[in-house]
C-alpha cells in the first residue's frame, strides 16, 4: 500500500493476457514496468489492445474535475484559485508534496503604434 509496485514480466503463459494482467496492475498499483522484457509479452498486451491503457494508468495520473479562479486580477494583485484533482493512475500517491501553480498567459501586446 505505501511502496511502489513494479519490475518486469514473467515470460509467455497463461496469465499473459489482458484481462488478467490489467486486473493485477489494478489489483498491485502498477507504478513502472520494463517494457524491455518480456518482448513477447509486450506483444501479446499490445496486440490484444491494453498495452496502451496500461501505460496510460501506471504511476499516478492527475484529473482536474473542477476548477474555480476569482475574477479579473491585476498584475501584482491576488489571486484565489480552487482546484479539485482525482488520481486516476493505478498507484496510491506515496508521499506529500507541496503544490505549486504557475500562471502565465502566451497572449502578445503589440506596441502602442
Amino acid at each position: 500500500k505505501f511502496g511502489a509496485f513494479g519490475g518486469e514480466t514473467c515470460g509467455r503463459s497463461s496469465f499473459s493476457n489482458c484481462g488478467l494482467a490489467v486486473a493485477e496492475a489494478t489489483r498491485m498499483r502498477l507504478t513502472y514496468l520494463n517494457a524491455g522484457y518480456h518482448p513477447g509479452v509486450i506483444s501479446d498486451l499490445t496486440n490484444e489492445g491494453c498495452w496502451d491503457t496500461m501505460t496510460k494508468f501506471m504511476g499516478y495520473r492527475f484529473v482536474a474535475l473542477s476548477t474555480t479562479v476569482s475574477s479579473p486580477v491585476t498584475a501584482g494583485g491576488t489571486m484565489s484559485v480552487e482546484v479539485t484533482l482525482a488520481n486516476k493512475g493505478y498507484a496510491p500517491i506515496y508521499s506529500r508534496r507541496p503544490v505549486y501553480l504557475r500562471v502565465f498567459s502566451e497572449q502578445v501586446v503589440a506596441p502602442a503604434p
